[in-house]
């Protein structure tokens, strides 16, 4: 379903390999721009069971991003298309979020996470994007001339185009094989040199395959479930601010991740996960393991 592009080096054998091996890629377009290059890539080749997926594309120079959207325009038209720096590979994806690309004029640039999963860069955000994905049938044949020797202007073309561009790392993950050892936290420094970047977000689509919601926060789920009511049985449960619940009495939560939370209320704990949109959960009772499986109750008025 995706058409991957970008350019192979000999070092970053991993993160092709972990590529060939997504079910998502359809198609890898590998620059490569030496003989060494294109001999390590038919070895990987030789021994990898999905090197049907591998296109080679021949250069004579460092290919720059007006060469892989020229590609793109002229030889991958009404393609999902994805975009990365040579060392990333896609770990794991939402479908759903994949889905919309198919009719909706939407760009994903999207910050990595580290080779160990630790995610710095999405923490303590600095405009940081290794990756974009987005339907090529929504280019204009100018896209790429207006690249030319500022590779920048990327997410500041995709808006003038009038794409939405979200960066939902958080459910499409990218991981770098290889260990940095400094990231800088200067963002007096990233705002003098880069205007155009996309914060963190999560998106949330519903059944009609539409955005209805878009968090650029960390605190996701609190901003989420606040006045939210779900089923509980013959009963019903309500999330509050604060990370309070109102459940046979007052209650509260914890935050594990973007989905799971430990609740505590009615004198037990609750390890609780959400679907993708949060509109279920389920829910198992520390100590007896009870089960639960939850809805929610009423639906509010997204924003």
């Amino acid at each position: 379903m995706i058409n991957l592009i970008y350019r192979f080096y000999t070092n970053n054998k991993i993160a092709l390999i972990n590529n060939l091996n997504s079910d998502i890629i359809e198609k890898i377009h590998l620059f490569i721009d030496d003989n060494e290059t294109l001999e390590k890539l038919n070895e990987i080749k030789s021994n990898n069971i999905n090197s049907h997926k591998i296109v080679i594309i021949s250069v004579k120079k460092n290919p720059t991003y007006h060469d892989f959207f020229n590609y793109i325009l002229n030889n991958l038209p009404n393609n999902i298309c994805m975009i990365s720096n040579s060392d990333i590979y896609l770990h794991s994806y939402d479908i759903n979020l994949i889905n919309l690309l198919v009719h909706e004029k939407y760009c994903y640039a999207l910050t990595r996470y580290e080779y160990d999963m630790t995610h710095p860069l999405i923490d303590n955000y600095l405009g940081n994007h290794d990756c974009y994905i987005f339907n090529s049938k929504y280019l204009d044949n100018n896209f790429s001339e207006n690249l030319f020797e500022n590779d920048k202007k990327i997410i500041k073309l995709f808006c003038d185009l009038k794409f939405k561009v979200f960066n939902p790392c958080k459910q499409i993950k990218l991981v770098n094989i290889q260990y940095i050892l400094n990231h800088s936290n200067n963002n007096e420094l990233f705002i003098k040199k880069n205007y155009w970047y996309i914060l963190p977000s999560l998106l949330l689509v519903n059944k009609n395959d539409c955005i209805i919601y878009c968090i650029t926060s960390n605190n996701y789920i609190n901003t989420i479930l606040e006045d939210k009511e779900y089923t509980w049985g013959d009963y019903n449960i309500k999330f509050l601010k604060n990370n309070k619940i109102e459940a046979f009495g007052d209650g509260n939560y914890e935050i594990i991740d973007d989905f799971n939370i430990i609740a505590k209320f009615g004198g037990r704990e609750h390890n609780i996960k959400f679907n993708n949109d949060y509109t279920e959960f389920t829910s198992i009772r520390k100590d007896d393991l009870c089960f639960m499986s939850c809805k929610l109750f009423y639906i509010v008025k997204y924003i």
